[in-house]
C-alpha cells in the first residue's frame, strides 16, 4: 500500500450476504478509522482501518499477544458508523443462520434468492 500511496483498507467477512451498498462511503465518512455497529453491537470485521495506525498498534514485541479486531479497534480509536438494518451486516455460519438469510433475502420483492435475475442476492 505504500508503495501505491495508500494508507486505508476495507475489512468485509466473505460469509456476508447483504453487505450494504454505502458501506465503505459511510465508514469512509469517519475515516481514518472507522468500524460498523448495529443496534448497538459492533460489528469489527465490517470496518475501515489505517495500515500505518494498525502497524503503530501492533510493534513486532506485541504481535505475540492476543488481538481481536475488536480490542484492536478499540486500542487505535476506531468511530462507530450505525448502520440501522442488522440484517445488512449477518454472517452465515450456520444452517440456521442461512435460513435467517434466505427469509430475509425474500423479505425484499425482486431480491429473490437463488432465482435468475436477481440484482443482489444470490444463492
Amino acid at each position: 500500500m505504500r508503495a501505491e500511496g495508500g494508507d486505508a483498507f476495507v475489512t468485509c467477512p466473505v460469509d456476508a450476504p447483504f453487505v450494504p451498498p454505502d458501506l465503505v462511503t459511510s465508514l469512509a465518512a469517519q475515516a481514518p478509522l472507522a468500524m460498523a455497529e448495529t443496534q448497538g453491537a459492533l460489528q469489527p470485521v465490517f470496518a475501515l482501518w489505517s495500515a500505518r495506525t494498525v502497524l503503530e498498534a501492533l510493534p513486532p514485541e506485541r504481535c505475540g499477544e492476543r488481538w481481536s479486531l475488536h480490542r484492536l479497534g478499540e486500542a487505535i480509536g476506531m468511530r462507530v458508523v450505525p448502520f440501522a438494518d442488522r440484517q445488512a451486516l449477518m454472517n452465515v455460519n450456520t444452517p440456521r443462520e442461512l435460513e435467517a438469510a434466505r427469509a430475509h433475502a425474500l423479505e425484499e420483492p425482486g431480491k429473490r434468492l437463488g432465482l435468475t435475475g436477481s440484482t443482489r442476492y444470490s444463492a
